[in-house]
């Protein structure tokens, strides 16, 4: 399967077996290969839902079975609240970079 570059599909997981999520979970699956779980709060509308009206994405997704979408790599899951979380102070670096001096040699 061949995708334009910035392009991907909503999908949504039919059939399945034993290690297949649940039926009718939703998925984006991206140009590069990677599928994307989307954690989606309901809001009534079969494939709709909060996360994926933020995501712009128009329903209805594209239906495809777990044997096939399981070939794509996993990422990370999509949802509101990973994206409303605030991040107040960054990890200090463990191992920051010795000073070079003008010349280009150590100090």
């Amino acid at each position: 399967m061949a995708l334009a570059a910035g392009t991907g599909y909503f999908t949504q997981t039919v059939g399945g077996g034993p290690d297949a999520p649940g039926a009718g979970s939703l998925f984006w699956v991206s140009d590069t290969g990677v599928r994307y779980g989307i954690d989606n709060e309901p809001q009534g509308v079969a494939g709709g839902g909060k996360a994926v009206e933020a995501l712009g994405l128009n329903p209805p997704p594209v239906p495809i079975p777990w044997s096939v979408l399981s070939l794509f790599v996993p990422g990370p899951t999509l949802s509101r609240a990973d994206a409303l979380l605030a991040h107040d102070t960054l990890v200090p670096d463990s191992r920051p970079a010795r000073p070079v001096s003008a010349e280009g040699g150590y100090r």
